[in-house]
């Protein structure tokens, strides 16, 4: 799922989001509990534990979201709050989740594991803690639904694994810079063919050769780059320096030689992509935008002015920034909460499952997306029902306010 990112930055980038998103001083704006959308709506609560360390920047991973001790070892806790693994918890089962890579994806995260000799190699642990591909890999990306790549020694060939860690693909040496693009196909580069890309899928056949020559036959020497993965049956590539979205049969259906596709860069936990039928794209210098790729018309124009985009609408909803203050943003371009909304000294995560985490006047707020329309606030105990059993109340408060439509 969730992709091949800017490893060499990681561990000091990782460690600066923590330093600089820990709850700011308080000058924020008090939320609202419920912001109204178009069929759904957002919920703004406390967060359930005020003393963990959030990562505030980065997204939850199966319902999980990381949390850093004062050494900054990464462990994951729920959206309620609570400790599921602690940072020393696995270092005293001798793992240690990367800056990089440190997010669940298909029930297991990739870990570093000290060798006898002192190096480090990397494995897979599942939920429970528990190393259940074993620690053999130089390197270990995070699995894209039932693969994820692999390199046991630097400088050999990579390998494709599935979640039991049985090898599905062998590459060959001359398949370097391989890319997983869907469940079943990757893209490499050939050595006899330096600017192109080679797909094949899990049985090795080839099924395409993506050349220059297919999108610009007046320059055959034009290399054809990934900018993502195939989502929603689309894949954002990029030649002679332009970025085109192709459909499963190689035909182009986007392609606007004033704008690049977005490269998330160092959010290494998002899919680059093509989600909600919505391509992320800038200009160089500017402000990025937001189109769809069947219709070509913005969803959110150049106008906007927005300095980022943090999410791919992967799930209807992307956190934006605009002079430096956060909102929310649906795939209509509706702000279902305003730029600005919480105040300068907020922070806004990207949403990912329907949840986001945000550091608000000082304290740590869960945000949740709900489908329907927010029927108002009741007092369920007056209605005669314990604390937490209200019917068709999906979440309570700490007051014990309804936060569901009943």
């Amino acid at each position: 799922m969730k992709k091949q990112w800017k490893r060499m930055l990681a561990g000091a980038l990782s460690c600066v989001l923590a330093l600089s998103l820990l709850p700011a001083a308080a000058s924020a704006a008090e939320p609202e509990p419920v912001y109204q959308g178009d069929g759904y709506y957002i919920t703004v609560e406390l967060y359930g534990n005020q003393d963990l360390r959030v990562m505030t920047s980065e997204p939850f991973s199966e319902g999980l979201i990381r949390f850093a001790n004062e050494n900054y070892a990464y462990g994951f806790a729920d959206q309620e709050g609570n400790v599921v693994l602690s940072p020393e918890e696995l270092e005293a089962s001798g793992y240690q989740v990367d800056a990089w890579f440190g997010y669940f994806s298909s029930g297991l995260c990739p870990v570093s594991v000290e060798q006898p000799d002192g190096s480090l190699k990397k494995g897979y642990i599942n939920k429970q803690g528990e190393l259940v591909i074993p620690a053999v890999y130089a390197r270990a990306d995070m699995f894209q639904g039932s693969w994820a790549s692999v390199v046991k020694d630097p400088g050999v060939e990579a390998q494709i694994i599935d979640t039991a860690g049985n090898v599905v693909v062998d590459c060959t040496v001359e398949e370097y810079h391989h890319w997983l693009i869907s469940d079943d196909l990757y893209a490499f580069r050939n050595s006899s063919i330096p600017y192109s890309l080679i797909v094949k899928d899990r049985s090795g056949r080839e099924v395409a050769a993506l050349t220059a020559d297919m999108f610009d036959p007046s320059n055959l020497r034009i290399a054809v780059s990934l900018k993502g993965t195939f989502s929603e049956g689309y894949l954002p590539i990029e030649a002679d320096g332009k970025s085109l979205v192709v459909d499963e049969d190689w035909n182009v259906v986007w392609s606007d030689p004033d704008y690049e596709i977005k490269d998330i860069g160092v959010q290494s936990w998002y899919e680059e992509g093509v989600h909600s039928g919505l391509i992320l794209v800038y200009t160089p210098f500017t402000n990025f935008f937001v189109v769809d790729v069947e219709t070509g018309e913005f969803v959110i124009p150049p106008e906007d002015e927005l300095e980022t985009i943090y999410d791919n609408f992967s799930d209807g909803l992307a956190t934006v920034r605009k002079n430096k203050e956060f909102g929310v943003v649906d795939t209509e371009g509706n702000y279902v909460i305003p730029v600005g909304e919480f105040g300068y000294d907020c922070y806004i995560g990207p949403f990912n499952e329907g949840l986001a985490m945000a550091s608000i006047d000082g304290q740590y707020y869960l945000l949740e997306k709900h489908e329907g329309t927010w029927s108002g606030q009741g007092q369920p105990e007056e209605e005669g029902y314990e604390y937490g059993q209200v019917p068709d109340c999906p979440k309570l408060q700490a007051t014990g306010t309804c936060t569901g439509s009943f």
